[in-house]
């Protein structure tokens, strides 16, 4: 009995020995399958930091794009402004010259005024004679 008994409990034994060695394959492979499911919601977080960063860089990139635009827009407007005001110099030019003889034709105006009233007076020079007070001017001087 005592034999059977101790049989018995060897079996026992050897049945908890290869029940612990199946828990501990199980614990095993679920210890690998939590590592992995680690992984992986690391991975996915990854993943979501980097789509997030993403976003964050495709709002900067449209912030730029649209401060650019307007900056663009800005300086359009000021070109624009400073053309209207060259157009407006141009034609406040173009009325100035329309109004006023353009002074090359001026100077040869001038010029020619001038050589003329010249000649005019030495047409008219008197001779030394013609200097000499006739008795009609003597009289009107007196």
């Amino acid at each position: 009995a005592a034999e059977a008994a101790a049989e018995a409990a060897a079996a026992e034994a050897a049945l908890l020995r290869a029940e612990l060695r199946a828990a501990a394959a199980s614990l095993g492979a679920a210890t690998r399958e939590l590592g992995e499911a680690r992984a992986a919601a690391a991975a996915a977080e990854v993943s979501i930091q980097a789509r997030v960063a993403q976003a964050e860089l495709a709002a900067v990139n449209e912030a730029m794009a649209v401060r650019r635009a307007e900056r663009a827009e800005g300086r359009h407007e000021a070109l624009r402004a400073v053309q209207d005001a060259v157009a407006a110099e141009v034609a406040a030019h173009e009325r100035l010259q329309s109004q006023h003889v353009p002074l090359d034709s001026r100077m040869h105006s001038r010029r020619e005024r001038e050589t003329s009233a010249r000649r005019e007076r030495e047409s008219h020079r008197e001779s030394p004679t013609d200097r000499l007070p006739s008795a009609d001017a003597a009289a009107q001087q007196q």
